[in-house]
């Protein structure tokens, strides 16, 4: 019905906002000033990168196992169904109207955490995601320690998803050699990377 599809609606909202967030993240500024992908974060007198260049279609890189996430939903109102069907509403003693709708607020941004997220433009291939995954767990943070981040999910729009799941399942790639990708990702396939 088109109450239980409202439902799924507001349901999804929360994950349109966050990869819809992600995407932005290219050309909008994080927490630390910078572009949250960018390739001179400040980190100990020195700088950090956590964007893999390129200029094809964006896919990303997650670490979603620590406890911050690198980005963060904030439920602000809980989403609630209201209808307007009684007879002293004014819209249907006025305009004989039912109306209906979802009201519930929500919104969603970037953590500090910017070195548990990685993008790149570059070909979505088993080289260039063993590069970013390698970047990603040899981060350093600001009190000279390893960081510890390691890739969990691979994100990407459904431009990129034939070419994900194949690199993420396959035994062999193209030339033959065992697939060390294989396994190695949670694909997520998100729509709202493509606007």
């Amino acid at each position: 019905s088109i109450f239980e599809q409202t439902g799924q609606n507001a349901a999804n909202f929360p994950g349109d906002l966050v990869y819809s967030t992600l995407k932005a993240g290219l050309t909008t500024l994080g927490p630390d000033g910078q572009y949250f992908f960018d390739t001179d974060h400040p980190v100990r007198n020195t700088v950090a990168s956590n964007h893999m260049g390129g200029s094809g279609e964006p896919w990303f890189v997650i670490d979603s196992s620590k406890v911050i996430k690198p980005l963060i939903w904030q439920p602000r109102k809980k989403f609630n169904l209201v209808k307007m069907f009684n007879e002293t509403d004014a819209n249907v003693f006025f305009q004989k109207q039912y109306v209906w709708g979802v009201d519930g607020r929500g919104a969603a941004g970037y953590s500090p955490w910017w070195q548990l997220a990685f993008a790149s433009k570059q070909t979505l291939d088993a080289t260039n995601l063993a590069a970013t995954l390698t970047a990603m767990s040899s981060q350093i943070g600001e009190s000279g320690k390893p960081l510890k981040t390691m890739g969990t999910h691979l994100v990407v729009s459904p431009l990129l998803a034939e070419t994900a799941r194949a690199l993420l399942t396959k035994d062999t790639l193209a030339g033959g050699e065992t697939n060390s990708m294989k396994n190695r990702l949670e694909l997520v396939v998100a729509a709202e990377l493509l606007v």
